[in-house]
């Protein structure tokens, strides 16, 4: 299930209900003032909080990491777990998220 709400300009808070009963919650902006810019993803549950390492560096060296680990995935035979179907399911997230900020509605991905 998806829920989203347009908080001030151009923010978005995007509640998310996933099928095991977990609950994920996504705010994001392009508009914050210069110096203030942050990402973090951070997890908690039975086990405690864990703050994921998030990945640095510029644009070309993301895209080069991305382009050496589907080469692998290539060399190896197996799927990367980023891979299509994961791709695909982001998809369904972001346009049910799309479609809710335009309605006001909850939804499930398709």
């Amino acid at each position: 299930m998806v829920r989203q709400i347009r908080i001030k300009r151009d923010t978005v808070h995007l509640a998310t209900h996933h099928h095991d009963d977990a609950l994920g919650a996504i705010t994001v902006t392009v508009t914050t003032p210069p110096g203030t810019e942050d990402a973090n993803v951070v997890t908690w549950g039975p086990a405690g909080r864990y703050t994921l390492a998030l990945p640095t560096g510029t644009p070309r060296e993301s895209f080069s990491r991305a382009i050496d680990e589907w080469l692998a995935a290539i060399a190896t035979g197996q799927p990367h777990e980023l891979g299509a179907r994961y791709g695909r399911h982001l998809v369904a997230v972001l346009d049910a998220a799309e479609r809710c900020l335009a309605s006001g509605c909850t939804t499930t991905p398709s």
